[in-house]
């Protein structure tokens, strides 16, 4: 194994790595099942500009060229808060700190079946722990290891107390051993509730493989998940000493790239995936307190209980591949993975590379904003288009043009990095192909994810190994690639439809065969150099361009694919989503004179409404929404939707369906010049969710929502035709057009 890929330490199968007074502890799972844990001491570390006593000098001379080690954790702890002030770099998790220094990683030689886990869920009677009447009526588990499951309840109704059950709880997944606890928000859930339980008589969650109890961290502020750049999730680190916390609704928000998924609830997650089971069983959280006494439906929740402590691992089996086997090149441990973002992990890469082997380390350097990429669309209607793009344009470029912190990186590992991985996903995107097995898939994916994001890592702030100065540089010959590209289209003829970053499309203004299509692209790459190569991503009988990024591709065989925000948003209500549809259909099919009829289709819709999801908005529920009734300086739009929830269970992160609602009119009173009076009915409007729907919508709003929608396609069409009914001296023309 290469050591800057994999660090210099070969031991295979380490599914964790804990340190515990002044000594790392790594556990392996053997390959026939079981579990062998070895000890090494290890003091805390920290690096320095300049020599002070007890420093060993590195190699090289970067930025921390010293090396200091603590005597013992106390003392290290002692002074890591002074850390800043000495401009000193270190690693404060020990964990992580031990495997940069050492080149230890987790799972080399493991497939993610091989790592043994325990999937918990619990029911309480409440979601506050500090209340006196809080109690866990169930704790459900299931088992796996080496492909076998077993499934374990503990309930309340078979205990004198509810910490008599948690005790026997812990006793038996200390028996069970499993190297990872996951489950569906455990983090800021079920972990703190049952150790707050256990805090009321003075006891703690025994849970680590050497009988500790669960460590809670302790800091001034809790740590955010970035879900978005509007909206994250705060929690407190949870740590269980020999074994890793894997917690499904952090991986669901890592996972979701895409932003698909209605809500990061369990259920919502299951469902959307087309993974529950038959005959689930399904029961309402805010019931369980009120009938947990009622023996029918106490066996109702235990089954409910028992479902929710599967589809967790549904959820991991699902989602897991690239964070597991990133994690057997990255030192950190793997919990950690799931929540750390990917320039901090090359980084820590980047850091083991030079220190492991007693080289000095480099530091963060200033960022600055720079010139991105090209884009630009050519608003119209095309024929016979052709798209070709740079196949991993930023990476290949930085290899092409030995783009990496030069100035830090005087071992080029950064370039060999980028080079394993490169050559790793071809190599497995072959092998994925001939054998169709999984594992190469997503040893693929892995390699992908790594190279996409090194040059995110150069750019950003608060890293060792960023390098500003050569993301611009990159931006810029990429810049300067597709300007070519655009260049030699132009110098053949065709017609520009839009560039985007890294592809062009461009229409020939002719039907074009395979044969055409290949000496137009052999004809491009020529111009480029080696590892800068242009792939053919489809040829398209239509493209509709409505701006920059916003386009709708037909292939040949009549499918049709949509690019862009304002024409896949998915918080547009289902209805505006199937106009934009066919006014996109009959524009691709040439029926221009459809248009107009289709608008006042849907204009009349908006007063026979019989399904009230098809016209409502999605909103989620943020942190500022569920504080707002609380918040002086709230937003309207965020307290319109906190009273449309009206008392509901809702969370952060959830996805509500919510309509305008008229509610009563407001009597507004209009005086003229003669004197003259004349009374007016203002509606009275507020947003409600789908479930208080009593035929009190404003078609009034629909209308207009109507009428904005068909705008989005105004670059393409003749906004002329369709008559804006929201204009009151169009009232007339409205009314007519309804009672058609």
């Amino acid at each position: 194994m290469n050591p800057i890929i994999f660090g210099k330490d070969q031991t295979e199968r380490i599914v964790n790595i804990s340190f515990k007074d002044d000594y790392i502890h790594y556990f392996q799972e053997l390959s026939n099942g079981g579990v062998s844990e070895s000890k090494i001491p290890f003091k805390p570390w920290a690096l320095s500009p300049k020599p002070h006593k007890n420093t060993i000098r590195l190699k090289g001379n970067q930025y921390y060229k010293y090396y200091h080690e603590f005597q013992s954790y106390d003392d290290f702890y002692k002074k890591k808060y002074k850390v800043y002030d000495l401009d000193l770099y270190t690693v404060f998790n020990m964990s992580e700190a031990f495997m940069i220094r050492e080149g230890f990683t987790y799972f080399k030689n493991m497939k993610t079946e091989e790592v043994s886990l325990l999937s918990f869920d619990i029911e309480t009677s409440g979601l506050n722990w500090e209340r006196d009447d809080a109690e866990v009526f169930l704790i459900t588990n299931v088992f796996r290891k080496q492909g076998k499951l077993f499934k374990k309840t503990f309930c309340i109704e078979e205990y004198e107390t509810q910490y008599d059950m948690i005790r026997d709880w812990c006793i038996w997944v200390m028996g069970k051993n499993p190297s990872l606890i996951i489950g569906h928000n455990i983090v800021m859930f079920d972990l703190p509730y049952l150790m707050g339980i256990m805090s009321k008589i003075g006891e703690r969650l025994i849970l680590g493989r050497d009988e500790s109890h669960v460590h809670f961290e302790d800091r001034k502020k809790p740590r955010e998940l970035r879900k978005d750049g509007s909206q994250s999730y705060s929690y407190r680190r949870i740590e269980i000493f020999g074994r890793d916390i894997i917690d499904t609704f952090f991986l669901a928000i890592k996972a979701d790239i895409s932003k698909k998924y209605e809500s990061y609830r369990l259920k919502s997650i299951i469902a959307q995936e087309d993974l529950e089971k038959e005959g689930r069983q399904h029961y309402p959280a805010e019931k369980i307190k009120a009938n947990w006494s009622n023996p029918e439906e106490r066996t109702k929740i235990i089954q409910y209980g028992e479902d929710d402590a599967e589809d967790p691992i549904k959820i991991y089996d699902l989602m897991i591949a690239p964070f597991f086997y990133l994690t057997s090149y990255i030192p950190k441990p793997f919990q950690h993975m799931i929540e750390s973002a990917s320039g901090s992990q090359i980084n820590s890469l980047m850091v083991r590379s030079y220190l492991q082997d007693g080289y000095s380390v480099s530091k963060t350097s200033e960022t600055f904003a720079f010139e991105g990429a090209i884009s630009f669309g050519n608003s119209g209607i095309y024929s016979n288009v052709e798209k070709v793009d740079v196949s991993a344009l930023y990476p290949s470029i930085m290899r092409q043009y030995k783009i990496y912190p030069k100035e830090k990186d005087y071992n080029k590992n950064f370039l060999m990095m980028l080079e394993y991985f490169t050559l790793d996903r071809l190599a497995n995107k072959k092998k994925a192909k001939e054998t169709g097995e999984k594992y190469y898939k997503d040893m693929e994916q892995v390699a992908k994810i790594f190279i996409n994001s090194c040059y995110g890592f150069m750019g950003a702030s608060g890293l060792n190994y960023n390098y500003c100065e050569g993301a611009a540089e990159v931006t810029r010959y990429g810049r300067e690639i597709v300007t070519k590209a655009v260049n030699w289209a132009k110098e053949k003829q065709f017609t520009i439809v839009n560039c985007d970053t890294d592809s062009i499309s461009f229409s020939a203004n002719k039907e074009l065969t395979e044969a055409d299509r290949k000496d137009l692209l052999e004809d491009l790459n020529s111009l480029y150099p080696e590892l800068i190569h242009f792939d053919d991503d489809g040829y398209f009988r239509k493209v509709i361009v409505i701006k920059t990024k916003n386009y709708i591709l037909q292939t040949p065989d009549g499918k049709i694919k949509y690019r862009g925000s304002s024409i896949k948003d998915s918080k547009k209500e289902t209805v505006l989503r199937e106009l934009l549809n066919d006014m996109i259909q009959a524009l691709l099919d040439g029926r221009f004179q459809d248009l107009n009829n289709i608008y006042n289709k849907y204009v009349k819709a908006c007063y026979h409404v019989d399904d009230i999801k098809k016209w409502a908005q999605k909103k989620t529920i943020t942190k500022a929404i569920l504080k707002c009734k609380h918040d002086p300086e709230v937003r309207l739009n965020e307290l319109k939707v906190y009273e449309a929830i009206n008392g509901k269970s809702v969370q952060e992160g959830d996805k509500i369906y919510v309509y305008p609602a008229i509610v009563g009119y407001n009597k507004e009173v209009k005086v003229y010049k003669n004197g003259k009076q004349k009374e007016k009915l203002i509606p009275n409007e507020k947003l409600k969710m789908i479930e208080d729907w009593n035929n009190d919508h404003d078609s009034g709003k629909f209308v207009g929502r109507v009428y904005k929608t068909v705008e989005i396609l105004s670059n393409v069409v003749d906004m002329n035709q369709f008559v804006d009914y929201t204009i009151i001296k169009n009232k007339p023309l409205l009314e007519k057009l309804i009672n058609e």
